[in-house]
């Protein structure tokens, strides 16, 4: 998850430079693959690992980001 959200950040730092998307919506952007982030870590740090349903849920909010920033 990490090393998707990674990526996600540097693809919108890069449309950002490139005017593709505006700030707010970088910041936006970027709030929700820190959000993303910071609950993996939570459930990590609470049980261990991270159940195959809430990668699951991760992965749609990261596709969903990755989405806006294809359009």
């Amino acid at each position: 998850m990490s090393v998707r959200a990674n990526v996600l950040s540097a693809d919108i730092s890069t449309s950002r430079k490139v005017r593709r998307i505006t700030e707010v919506e970088a910041q936006r952007m970027v709030k929700r693959v820190e959000n993303v982030r910071n609950e993996t870590n939570r459930f990590v740090e609470q049980q261990g690992f991270l159940s195959a349903a809430e990668k699951v849920s991760f992965d749609r909010e990261f596709d969903a980001i990755a989405t806006q920033l294809c359009r």
